[in-house]
């Protein structure tokens, strides 16, 4: 079995080099489950319970990504949905609240990317 730890990246790799499993894993736990499917039809309960062959697979396509720098238009897409708030009338635009609805696996990428750019934050103290 492969070691898990993660490694350490000196401030100049931390954008470039390509993403591990660990990565993926902090990342996906980080996945709302309860999140309805969105127009790529992933849930995150799937990519969640995913076996480390596909980690590895889904992390190849996304490190593919990084290094070319293309990101798909399903991922830019979102779908935003009126939700009417609790006991308001329904024929009041202000009575409902959007929710937008967004590719799992596009927020499993910009979870990635967070955690790069937290990491590079704190060991820069770029902010407090």
């Amino acid at each position: 079995m492969e070691e898990t730890t993660p490694k350490v990246y000196s401030c100049d790799e931390v954008l470039s080099n390509p993403f591990e499993v660990y990565e993926l894993d902090l990342a996906l736990k980080c996945l709302k489950v309860k999140n309805s499917l969105d127009e790529d039809y992933i849930h995150a309960e799937f990519l969640n319970n995913l076996r480390e062959a596909a980690k590895r697979t889904i992390l190849k396509a996304f490190n593919h990504i990084w290094k070319r720098g293309l990101v798909t238009s399903l991922w830019r897409k979102t779908t935003i949905i009126p939700v009417l708030k609790k006991n308001k009338d329904f024929k009041l635009l202000s009575s409902y609240r959007p929710i937008s609805l967004t590719s799992i696996t596009g927020k499993t990428m910009e979870r990635l990317l967070i955690n790069r750019l937290n990491w590079s934050r704190e060991n820069n103290n770029s902010l407090s």
